[in-house]
Order: C-alpha cells, then structure tokens, then sequence
C-alpha cells in the first residue's frame, strides 16, 4: 500500500467521524434537552445494570391488542394529551422514555420472588410527567382513555441498545437480559417494560432503547 493510499484512507476516515457527528449531533442535543427521570446505578453487571428509579408520574392508555401495535396507537392520545387536550389546555413538556409494558394489575402476587397468575393481555403504553409536577398539579386529561398513575419506587435491570426499537429487537434483547441475570443468580419478579427514548426522525444507529426486567436485588455491604 502506497503512502498515497493511506492517506486517502485515513482522510476517508476522518470525512465518516466528521459526517457521522454532524448526524448525531442534532439527536444528542434533541434528547439533552428532554427530561428523562433520574435513576441510581445499584450495580454494573456484564452486559446490563440495575437501577433504583423513584416514584414517578404518569399519563398512560390501556391497549387490548397485539404488543406490537401497542406503541403505535397508544402514542397518539398521549401526545394529544400533553399538547392541550386536557382540562386546563395547557402543554405539557415530552419528556423521555415513552413507555410500553403489559398490564398486569390482575395478576396475583404468590411468593418472593414474585410468581404471578395469567394477565388479560392489555398493554399500558406510557408518558412518564415531568417532575415538577403532582397528582394535584397536573392537568386532568379530557380523554377517558387517558390516566394518571403512581408509578412506584422500583428496582429494575436494564439493557441499552440502538436501532429501531421494533418489538420483536425488544423480545430479542428482553430474552438476552434473562440469560444475563439468570447468569448471575438475580431473580425477575415482573414484566419487561420496554423504553424508547427518541423521535422517529432519528437515525437508528443513534437511538436508545431499553428493556427494563424488575428484579429483587439487594447490595452486598462491603
């Protein structure tokens, strides 16, 4: 390889990290200015972490339908929501992830860790509120099908990814987060929440998604 060649190549090079940020860059600072709730990192295992998440505020519709669907037709009367169609027409600032996971408000705790009995199939599609606000602050929706709910205090494993988030990339990624914690002795105790923190104008490679497992997990003093 001439000195020639290389040089081209590694021009080439830096012309992609210089093209690959520009595109990013709008995703970042789109995302930077969106509120995502706060969380603490309990532990960094081998391809995922557990965090604790305070309790938070919610806007959120129930979907009986397919999983896939889901997202998709629950988006819309939550953006309607927090872009007026409340009692007070106010806005509400899009914070971030939006939310996805199934209802299981009938299952039946039996034993710790947590077993449950068959759900009904609905999924819950949600907004998490923006912080400042509380139950009695926060607009009341005009929309029946729209709620406002307490998320409580939780402690989940995570695992990020980029691309789409399609539902099927999120059954795939669930099942590797199970192998991971089932790996490491740490017991599931409910459904995967399934997050996505981006509009759909950004670029797959820049997107982040997450699959959230709640589990029973306590840190080991030192």
């Amino acid at each position: 390889m001439t000195r020639r060649t290389k040089l081209l190549g590694l021009l080439a090079g830096l012309i992609l990290v210089v093209i690959a940020g520009a595109v990013a860059a709008p995703a970042q600072m789109a995302r930077a200015m969106v509120e995502k709730p706060d969380y603490d990192v309990l532990k960094k295992g081998k391809g995922y972490e557990i965090r604790r998440y305070p309790e938070m505020l919610a806007a959120q519709v129930r979907l009986d339908q397919d999983a896939g669907e889901a997202m998709n037709q629950g988006f819309r009367p939550l953006a309607d929501y927090i872009f007026g169609d409340n009692v007070d027409e106010s806005k509400i600032a899009m914070t971030a992830p939006v939310t996805q996971e199934a209802d299981t408000s009938s299952k039946i705790a039996m034993t710790t860790p947590v077993t449950q009995a068959s759900a009904d199939g609905e999924q819950l599609v949600r907004f998490i509120m923006p912080s400042e606000y509380t139950q009695d602050t926060l607009p009341r929706p005009t929309n029946p099908d729209v709620e406002i709910v307490t998320i409580p205090e939780q402690t989940v494993a995570v695992i990020r990814f980029s691309l789409r988030g399609k539902h099927e990339q999120m059954l795939k990624k669930e099942a590797k987060l199970h192998e991971a914690l089932a790996r490491d002795a740490i017991a599931v105790v409910g459904e995967a929440t399934y997050a996505r923190y981006d509009p759909p104008w950004t670029l797959p490679i820049f997107r982040r998604n997450e699959v959230m497992l709640p589990v029973a997990w306590t840190p080991v003093p030192e």
